[in-house]
């Protein structure tokens, strides 16, 4: 447990310890045989400690495994935060410097009220204090722990006279792997007495895919949280999501490793390729992983890189696990911005009928029955999601919602209904975006992610500054802290006066709705604006409508990967004929001339314009009973997708069953 001589200030130098460098003043933590010397914000009365290490360096062997424990001895200075993890998009950098891209990046960041001896806000609340752990988003494939700085969420907590801990985390992206989440876990449980917290008060939270990843954490190994956190908040992000977690034999998957083995040389070598892959010189290994990343489109659908079904950690599908529940049943908030995925959809696509929206559906989410995902379609008509002007096409905000609906707000329903069956839960509609945000991108409104400016507050970088931002800041913080501390969002008192936070009930009004004091926002589904004035206020669940509820009733039957059924004996003759016809997902593909095919082909994309000769990579084996190709289609001259199919089926009169 927490006591005052494990965490003093150093008012002196560390003569004597053999540093052989001067350190300057700042608090300290002692973990095992390691002293942890951080550092204090004064404007904030936060002490920090930055660039953590949980986990071994994940270089070398010790790349693509299971992190290692970290075991700590002697003077660590925490002073600076440490490396980000490589990230799709982002420049090479050995990461000599603070803060660059790096495979040596498994670090965390803890930010706690000030044990200063001449600033004890504190003292109303002594130690131990809860903890809030935060996974950060960026579709697997970004971000990092270093942009979530705590202390205005810690000071807020000071002044509530509730004080909290904040921990932020760094963990492996893209290609290299999505593991470090759990052992951070356990390194807070074990270790985050010495810095004031209390090991049985841990909340994780996160948005997007760290939403997902919290998730992911309640479902890890059929529920069994193994008392590593007692709470949890998802922001824009369900473990059920639309996004499949499939097997690792997701043909996605095994054609990025692939491309990744051919790009560093080690489709050639003699040795084993994994050991070669190891082996392999890390700017070399980065920038073929960039391109290989970079090549393929959004959305994350076709995402080469994403946490896959293992048996163990994910046992099974998701939405598996959740009908099952065969989850931790723990207190959680979740909820989702009101315009959610307006970032995804690109302008550019022109997207005014039916017929294209259909077309980019059957390509992007091609586990969905084609005729399912029409009928579902059909639930967000033009009539309630009008185009803001002239934008990306007459049906372009309708295409965003009808994917906010199938990606995120419908499979985050049924998540949250599985939860209340067990445990309190909230819900919320955030309804505000700062202006500098808005002002980049008007068009998409309140966005995914708008939120985070205000839960982080002025601490992070763009920092909120205008009052009523401000104060819808202040607002939300006292309900994520009130809920880190107690369990309930409303134990601190009114998020607003006279407003309460509703546990989450069906057919009822039974979520809050986050935004600024002037009203300024938009209703939900389409609607017109709020009323002038008014700020936060209760509302029935949005996501109650006819189109959640087919989600509900259909979920089973596209949620988990499923190939196209194919007729192995139509198959066959018509590539006897040289002219195979309809293919998987309703593609004409003609002109194949043997079962082991490499060429061009003409054909007709999704938006039934014709294509130039398109690559293709063709591969026919019936004796296996099993089909795959490639291909590129173009669907604006700025819009160039890839996608490829790989369909199993079963006869058993080719052994193959």
């Amino acid at each position: 447990m927490f006591s005052v001589s494990s965490c003093f200030w150093i008012l002196s130098l560390f003569a004597g310890l053999g540093l052989g460098v001067a350190i300057s003043p700042g608090p300290i933590a002692k973990v095992g045989g390691a002293t942890y010397v951080g550092f204090t914000d004064l404007t904030y009365s936060v002490d920090i400690w930055a660039g953590i290490r949980y986990a071994n360096p994940p270089v070398g062997p010790l790349r693509l495994q299971h992190p290692q424990p970290y075991r700590g001895s002697g003077t660590i200075l925490s002073q600076e935060y440490g490396n980000r993890c490589f990230e799709i998009g982002s420049g090479w950098n050995q990461g000599t410097q603070v803060g660059n891209n790096s495979e040596d990046c498994l670090v965390l960041n803890i930010y706690t009220p000030s044990q200063s001896s001449k600033n004890k806000r504190w003292n109303t609340e002594r130690p131990p204090w809860p903890v809030m752990f935060y996974v950060h988003g960026g579709g697997y494939n970004q971000g990092s722990g270093n942009d979530y700085k705590g202390q205005s969420l810690v000071n807020h907590s000071v002044e509530l006279k509730s004080p909290v801990i904040v921990v932020a985390i760094n963990y492996r992206l893209s290609f290299f792997g999505f593991s470090g989440k759990r052992l951070a876990l356990q390194w807070i449980h074990d270790n985050i007495a010495a810095f004031g917290g209390d090991p049985e008060k841990v909340t994780i939270f996160g948005q997007s895919a760290g939403a997902t990843s919290v998730g992911l954490q309640m479902t890890a190994y059929s529920g069994a949280h193994q008392d590593l956190f007692r709470a949890a908040i998802l922001e824009s992000g369900s473990p059920s999501d639309t996004l499949p977690t499939p097997p690792a034999t997701w043909p996605a998957y095994q054609d990025a490793w692939n491309a990744v083995v051919a790009g560093i040389g080690c489709n050639t070598t003699s040795a084993s390729v994994f050991q070669c892959v190891l082996a392999a010189q890390s700017e070399l290994l980065f920038n073929v992983v960039n391109a290989v990343g970079a090549a393929v489109p959004l959305p994350g659908s076709l995402w080469p890189w994403q946490p896959v079904v293992d048996g163990t950690f994910v046992a099974d599908f998701p939405s598996k696990l959740t009908a099952a529940s065969k989850f931790a049943k723990v207190p959680m908030i979740m909820g989702f911005t009101t315009d959610e995925l307006t970032y995804v959809i690109p302008t550019t696509l022109n997207i005014s009928s039916d017929d294209v929206i259909i077309g980019l559906g059957e390509v992007v989410l091609p586990f969905i029955p084609l005729t399912t995902f029409e009928e579902m379609s059909s639930f967000d008509p033009l009539s309630t999601y009008p185009n803001p002007g002239d934008v990306g096409g007459t049906e372009w905000y309708r295409t965003t919602q009808i994917a906010s609906d199938i990606f995120e707000r419908c499979p985050g329903r049924e998540w949250i209904r599985n939860v209340t069956k067990y445990a309190n839960t909230w819900k919320y509609r955030w309804n505000a975006i700062t202006p500098l945000d808005l002002a980049q991108a008007p068009w998409e409104n309140i966005v995914h992610s708008a939120e985070i400016s205000y839960i982080w507050g002025p601490s992070i970088s763009p920092a909120i500054s205008q009052p009523l931002d401000v104060a819808l800041s202040l607002q939300a913080q006292k309900g994520w802290i009130s809920f880190a501390a107690t369990l309930d969002p409303n134990t601190l008192g009114d998020l607003s006066p006279g407003v309460r936070w509703p546990r989450y009930q069906r057919h009822s009004e039974n979520i809050l709705v986050f935004q600024r004091p002037d009203g300024s926002g938009e209703q939900a589904n389409g609607a017109a604006g709020t009323t002038v004035g008014q700020g936060l206020h209760k509302e029935k669940d949005p996501d109650d409508r006819p189109i959640c509820d087919f989600y509900a009733a259909n979920d089973a039957t596209w949620a988990r990967p499923q190939p196209p059924s194919l007729s192995p004996a139509s198959e066959q003759a018509a590539l006897n004929s040289n002219e195979l016809g309809v293919l998987a997902n309703g593609y004409a593909l003609n002109g194949l001339t043997s079962p082991a095919f490499a060429g061009s082909v003409n054909g007709k994309n999704a938006f039934g314009a014709k294509d130039s000769q398109t690559p293709l990579q063709f591969l026919y084996q019936p004796a296996n009973c099993r089909i795959f190709y490639t291909e590129e289609m173009l669907f604006s001259p700025d819009a160039v997708w890839k996608r490829t199919v790989d369909a199993t089926w079963t006869d058993p009169a080719a052994n193959c069953v």
